[in-house]
């Protein structure tokens, strides 16, 4: 049975280790992308944006709170090699990452256990309570965190950032 304090203590938690990752990094660090990958650290944190909005929010029947350049600029199959548009700076990206736990707190509390206003239609209907949904994002943070680190380590020490 889903206890809706514990998940969302969770995503709190993921959050807050996600967003230290990042909080002493260059915006010009944010934008590097090493050989090997297909991304950037700025990319990897729009796109936990707006992943969360729309499996958060879209399935419970809110509105995501997305501005529309971020579509083409973290969606996915997109990367930084394509932008068309400036992106959002790292302090744009940290200030809706960091408010993004509580609204989901605020908004889907207590909705947590009923069954999506949207179905998700992956993993064949499993994930069929908003909670289930809300988790399956933070499997998504994950791996994007591990992203994250990996290009972090390859940045290796910068003045005034630890490694």
């Amino acid at each position: 049975m889903l206890h809706a304090e514990s998940l969302l203590t969770q995503v709190d938690i993921v959050r807050a280790i996600t967003l230290q990752a990042v909080e002493s990094l260059h915006e010009e660090e944010a934008d590097v992308q090493p050989e090997g990958f297909n991304n950037t650290i700025r990319w990897h944190l729009g796109h936990i944006y707006l992943v969360q909005e729309r499996l958060a929010f879209h399935h419970a029947g809110y509105p995501v709170d997305v501005p529309p350049s971020y579509i083409d600029l973290f969606g996915n199959g997109t990367k930084p090699s394509n932008w068309k548009t400036q992106p959002p700076t790292l302090a744009e990206l940290g200030c809706r990452l960091s408010e993004q736990p509580e609204r989901i707190r605020k908004l889907l509390g207590e909705k947590l256990t009923e069954p999506p206003a949207v179905p998700f239609p992956r993993f064949r209907g499993k994930l069929n309570t908003l909670g289930s949904i809300v988790m399956h994002s933070l499997f998504h943070e994950g791996q994007h965190y591990a992203a994250i680190k990996l290009i972090k380590q390859r940045l290796g020490p910068s003045p005034g950032r630890p490694a």
